[in-house]
């Protein structure tokens, strides 16, 4: 796992690491406000993007015309609320601009929110 603030949540990725230190699912992880402070090594294959590139940014670097972006509020609302994780399916970008289909739970872990890819089907086409 990447992390970009060297001291913040500190707490919080000792819980994460021990927990998910060998998870080869992709793992992107924000803060409150949504800005990209960790991805594992599996998210950078997936989408293309280096932790640099993504780190600061928010999730919408993944976003584009075919994304449902009312589901991608949803699922961010839901995860903010903290009560339960939440499951979304919606149409994401890579880097190179090809199309896939994320199927991602999240969940809210003290500041920090976390989505884990669970599966991930390519787009054909338009």
């Amino acid at each position: 796992m990447l992390w970009c603030y060297d001291k913040q949540n500190i707490a919080e990725r000792k819980i994460f690491d021990q927990m998910y230190c060998t998870v080869d699912r992709p793992i992107i992880i924000t803060d409150l406000n949504e800005k990209i402070i960790a991805v594992n090594t599996s998210w950078v294959n997936m989408c293309k993007f280096t932790a640099e590139e993504a780190f600061g940014n928010t999730p919408k670097l993944l976003q584009g015309e075919l994304t449902n972006v009312e589901s991608a509020l949803n699922f961010s609302m839901t995860i903010r609320g903290g009560l339960t994780s939440s499951i979304t399916s919606i149409v994401n970008y890579k880097k190179d601009g090809s199309k896939f289909l994320n199927n991602i739970i999240g969940w809210h872990l003290g500041d920090i929110l976390i989505a884990e890819t669970m599966s991930e089907l390519p787009i054909i086409g338009d």
